[in-house]
C-alpha cells in the first residue's frame, strides 16, 4: 500500500515526464471515476432500448435493433473516455489537483472511493442490487440528513438525472420526454442514491460523513466534481449528435 504524500510524488513526477494528460488519467484512476466512465455506455445501452420499445410502439425490431447497434458504436468506452479526458484538460487546475490527491490519501474521501469502485465492478453488482431490494427503509433521520446534504452538495443526483434525460430526449418522439429535475424525478433519484450509501457507506461513522461534508465544499473538490460533471456532460451530447445523425441517416426511412 502506498503512503501519504507517495502518490502526490508520482504526480508531480507524472506531469514533469508524461505532461498534463497523464495526471488526468492518474487522478481519474485513483477517484474511481475512470471505471464510471468506462461503464457508462453499458448503461447507456441498457436505458436506451426500453424507452425506444415504450416511446416508439410503431418502430419495427429491426429498428429498435439497429438504434441499439448505433449507440454501442458511438459510445465506445476507450472513445468516451478520451472525449471527457479531452475536456477535462481545458480546465484543468493543477494545485486544485494535487489537493484532491491529497484528500483521497488522507480523508475518508479515499475509503469512500474504493467501497463506491468496489460496488461499481459487474461481479459485484448482484450482491448491490439484492442488497438494494432486501433495504425496504430508508436510513434514520440523522444518517438520512447527512447523506442528502452529500448528494447534494457533491451534485451526484443532478449529473445522474442529466445524463438520463438527455438519453430520454435523443430518442423519445416529444422533445419533452423527460420530466422537471426539480420534482418527483429528482426525489425518486435521490432517494435511490441514499438507499445506495446508506448501504455502501454503513461502516463509516456520522463523523466521516460529516467531514465528507465538508470536504465537498471546498474548491478543490467543487472544481473536480464540476469539471467532471461538465466534461461528462459535454462529451455525452458530443456523441449524442453523433448518434442521432446516424439515426437520421439509416432509420428515418425505416419508420
Amino acid at each position: 500500500m502506498l503512503r501519504p504524500g507517495v502518490i502526490v510524488s508520482l504526480l508531480f513526477l507524472a506531469h514533469t515526464c508524461f505532461g498534463q494528460t497523464s495526471e488526468i488519467d492518474q487522478l481519474l484512476e485513483e477517484t474511481g471515476l475512470r471505471q464510471e466512465i468506462y461503464q457508462l455506455p453499458a448503461a447507456i445501452n441498457e436505458i436506451s432500448t426500453p424507452i425506444m420499445r415504450q416511446t416508439c410502439s410503431r418502430c419495427s425490431a429491426a429498428t429498435i435493433a439497429s438504434t441499439t447497434t448505433i449507440f454501442r458504436q458511438t459510445f465506445e468506452p476507450s472513445a468516451l473516455y478520451d472525449d471527457i479526458r479531452e475536456r477535462f484538460e481545458a480546465t484543468y487546475n493543477a494545485p486544485y489537483a494535487l489537493q484532491v490527491f491529497h484528500d483521497m490519501e488522507s480523508t475518508v474521501y479515499g475509503k469512500m472511493a474504493a467501497l463506491d469502485t468496489w460496488a461499481d465492478k459487474p461481479e459485484n453488482r448482484r450482491q448491490m442490487a439484492q442488497a438494494m431490494a432486501t433495504q425496504a427503509s430508508m436510513p434514520a433521520a440523522k444518517r438520512g440528513l447527512l447523506l442528502r446534504q452529500l448528494a447534494q452538495v457533491s451534485g451526484t443526483t443532478d449529473v445522474t438525472i442529466g445524463l438520463v434525460c438527455q438519453i430520454v430526449r435523443s430518442v423519445a418522439p416529444e422533445p419533452e420526454g423527460c420530466p422537471d429535475i426539480s420534482g418527483p424525478m429528482k426525489r425518486a433519484f435521490t432517494d435511490a442514491i441514499i438507499k445506495r450509501w446508506s448501504y455502501l457507506y454503513q461502516d463509516l461513522s456520522d463523523d466521516d460523513l460529516s467531514q465528507a461534508i465538508r470536504i465537498a465544499r471546498t474548491p478543490a473538490e467543487r472544481w473536480f466534481m464540476a469539471t467532471y460533471a461538465q466534461s461528462t456532460g459535454d462529451a455525452f451530447a458530443a456523441r449524442m449528435q453523433v448518434a442521432m445523425s446516424r439515426l437520421t441517416r439509416q432509420l428515418a426511412p425505416a419508420r
